[in-house]
């Protein structure tokens, strides 16, 4: 039987618990110098863990250890809305590891996305302004009445 690992965030930071057999297990941490962890995922294809943080002191920012736990490393480069833009990032809250990318959901709502490993991130889309619509931007249609934010794609103008 292969090893189970189960990732753990916490207000405390995130935790490492290994077993060989789910009914012993060993536990790690906190990790992550106990930011808060909303979210962790494992990708399996590089064996990196990375954990969605936010701390009221230091911000937003991706935890990332290439061995497992051993070491870590943070970036919180590109994670965040444009000057000027009326959305404001509280807290990253989910991460997962896809296809050689990784995507980062924020409160306000948007996503991120990362092709370094998590060193650097860039906005892939947001929630639309209220009122708008996705396609033209006018207040008033049917689809701006929605009850569930509309995500949009960020725009040279906004």
């Amino acid at each position: 039987m292969s090893k189970s690992l189960l990732l753990v965030g916490t207000r405390k930071g995130l935790f490492v618990l290994e077993s060989d057999d789910r009914r012993d297990w060993s536990v790690r941490g906190p990790y992550c110098e106990s930011w808060p962890v909303y979210n962790a995922a494992l990708d399996r294809d590089s064996g990196t863990i990375y954990a969605a943080a936010s701390s009221e002191w230091f911000g937003s920012a991706i935890w990332r250890s290439a061995d497992l736990g051993e070491t870590w490393e943070h970036s919180s480069e590109g994670l965040g809305y444009p000057d000027g833009d009326e959305l404001k990032l509280s807290k990253v809250s989910y991460v997962m590891p896809a296809h050689g990318r990784l995507l980062v959901g924020a409160e306000a709502a948007g996503l991120f996305e990362s092709t370094d490993g998590g060193k650097t991130f860039s906005l892939m889309t947001r929630a639309a302004k209220p009122g708008t619509t996705p396609r033209n931007n006018r207040p008033g249609t049917s689809a701006s009445r929605r009850s569930s934010p509309i995500l949009t794609r960020p725009t040279a103008s906004g």
